[in-house]
């Protein structure tokens, strides 16, 4: 694979990771100065705050299942 398909390749992963256009021009900076640490961890804190998105939205889907019984428990 040439360097530009595979840089389109990880553009396009990045992408898919929701990474931001300024986030991904971060990254191809990291990548092409070869430094795989600072990929590593700007892929880490990536994930990280798409983990704490995904933590808050099963918070509050627990609420509204939890006001969802409340509801439910009233009606019976």
């Amino acid at each position: 694979m040439l360097k530009e398909d595979k840089l389109k390749e990880i553009i396009e992963n990045l992408k898919d990771g929701d990474f931001t256009d300024e986030e991904i021009q971060e990254f191809i900076k990291l990548h092409k100065a070869k430094d795989l640490e600072g990929e590593c961890k700007c892929i880490a804190k990536k994930r990280k705050k798409l983990l704490d998105k995904v933590h808050k939205n099963e918070k509050c889907i627990s609420c509204l299942d939890y006001l969802t019984y409340q509801i439910e428990k009233i009606n019976k």
